[in-house]
C-alpha cells in the first residue's frame, strides 16, 4: 500500500492537473497547458500584463497590476492619456489638463475648465471680475466690489471724489481736497479769490483782480528805439523762445513787436507789448506778465481762431492808453481806445501752470 502511494507521488504529477509540484519542477500549475495566462503549458510562471511588473520583452509599457482601461495604464499595460497628467488630450474630450483632479482650480477633476474669480467673465455669485485676483483696483480678489478712489461715491478717508483720479480739478488723484479757483481762499499765484467763477465782479473767472478801465500801451509804442528806456525785467534783444514757448525761434522781443503780417504774427506783436504793459510799474495795465506768459503757452501751438480770438483780447488792453509819453507812438499805431472799452480778462491765465520765462528777479 505505501509502495504505490509511492509511485504515485513520485510519477502520477502531471502539468496541467491544478497542483503544482515542485518535485516534478513545476512553478505553478494553473490546471491548464495553455500559454499567456500566467502558468505557461510547462507550468512555469509567466510574465503578464496585470502583474504590477513592467515587463518590456513582453511589450508592456506601464504594468499598474491590473487590467482595467481608464487608468492610465490599459489592459493591454500600455499608456493611456489620463485627465490629470498634465497633457491636455482632446481625443478624449479634455479641455484643460492642469496635472492634478481637483475641483475649484480651474481646472475640474474631468479635466473641464470651470468659472473662477479672476478669469476676466463675470459668472453667478460674482460681483465683479476684471480679470485679476489683486486688492484695491475696484474688484477684489474674491471678486466682490471694492470702494476706491474715483469711483463718485464719498468713502471713509476720502475728502472729496469727483469720479476721476485726475489732479488740478479741486479734488486730487489720492480723493484729497485741491486749492482751486473759486473756492474763496486766497492761494499762491491767485490775486484774488471771491468764492466763484465768475467774471465781472472785481474778480476774474482766473482769480485775477479785474481793472476798470485801465492803462495799456501799443506795440507801435513799444517798439520804438527811443522808448526802449521804458521797458521794464526785459530787453529788446531778450529771445522771445526765452520767455514764451518758441513760436518765432531765434527772433527777439523787438523782432517780433516789429514783424508785420495777421494771424500768428498779429497775435505775437501784442502778446510782446502785453508782456512789457504788464512788466511796467508805470502802466495800470492789471495783469502779471506770468499770466501774459501763461496765456500765450496755452493756446500755443493751436488754431488760426484760438490766436485772433487772443489777440483781440491783448490788442484791446494794449490800446487803452498809454500813460508813457503817449504822443509818440509811431508806424501808424492808433493811440489807444478810450478806457471806457474796459478790460477783457476772461481768457487771460492766472500764473498757476508750468510754465516757461518767468520775469527775472
Amino acid at each position: 500500500m505505501s509502495l504505490l502511494l509511492l509511485s504515485g507521488s513520485a510519477f502520477g504529477a502531471r502539468c496541467g492537473d491544478g497542483i503544482s509540484d515542485p518535485l516534478a519542477g513545476e512553478q505553478c500549475d494553473d490546471g491548464n497547458t495553455i500559454d499567456g495566462d500566467g502558468c505557461s503549458s510547462s507550468c512555469q510562471i509567466e510574465s503578464m500584463c496585470g502583474d504590477g511588473v513592467v515587463d518590456m520583452a513582453i511589450g508592456e509599457a506601464c504594468d499598474d497590476g491590473n487590467t482595467i482601461d481608464g487608468d492610465g495604464c490599459s489592459s493591454s499595460c500600455q499608456v493611456e492619456p489620463i485627465c490629470g497628467d498634465g497633457i491636455v488630450d482632446m481625443d478624449i474630450g479634455e479641455a484643460c489638463d492642469d496635472g492634478n483632479t481637483i475641483d475649484g482650480d480651474g481646472c475640474s477633476s474631468s479635466c473641464q475648465v470651470e468659472p473662477m474669480c479672476g478669469d476676466g467673465v463675470v459668472d453667478e455669485g460674482e460681483a465683479c471680475d476684471d480679470g485679476n485676483n489683486i486688492n484695491g483696483d475696484g474688484c477684489s480678489a474674491s471678486c466682490t466690489i471694492e470702494a476706491y478712489c474715483g469711483d463718485g461715491v464719498l468713502d471713509v478717508g476720502e475728502a472729496c471724489d469727483d469720479g476721476n483720479n485726475v489732479d488740478g480739478d479741486g479734488c486730487s488723484s489720492e480723493c484729497g481736497i485741491e486749492p482751486f479757483c473759486g473756492d474763496g481762499n486766497l492761494d499762491p499765484g491767485e490775486q484774488c479769490d471771491d468764492g466763484n467763477n465768475d467774471n465781472g465782479d472785481g474778480c476774474s473767472a482766473l482769480c485775477e483782480a479785474e481793472v476798470d478801465g485801465g492803462d495799456g500801451c501799443t506795440p507801435g509804442y513799444w517798439k520804438q528805439n527811443h522808448h526802449f528806456g521804458a521797458w521794464n525785467l526785459y530787453s529788446p534783444d531778450t529771445l522771445f523762445g526765452d520767455v514764451f514757448e518758441d513760436a518765432f525761434p531765434d527772433q527777439t522781443l523787438l523782432d517780433v513787436l516789429s514783424q508785420g503780417g495777421g494771424k500768428l504774427y498779429a497775435l505775437g506783436r501784442h502778446t510782446v507789448a502785453a508782456l512789457l504793459n504788464a512788466a511796467s510799474t508805470d502802466v495800470n495795465y492789471g495783469h502779471t506778465p506770468e499770466s501774459i506768459i501763461d496765456t500765450f503757452n496755452a493756446i500755443y501751438p493751436g488754431s488760426k481762431d484760438d490766436y485772433e480770438a487772443l489777440k483781440d483780447e491783448f490788442e484791446d488792453d494794449n490800446e487803452r492808453g498809454c500813460p508813457l509819453n503817449a504822443g509818440s507812438l509811431g508806424d501808424g499805431e492808433s493811440r489807444g481806445r478810450s478806457d471806457e472799452r474796459g478790460q477783457r480778462n476772461a481768457g487771460i491765465g492766472n500764473g498757476n501752470g508750468n510754465r516757461r520765462g518767468r520775469p527775472p528777479n
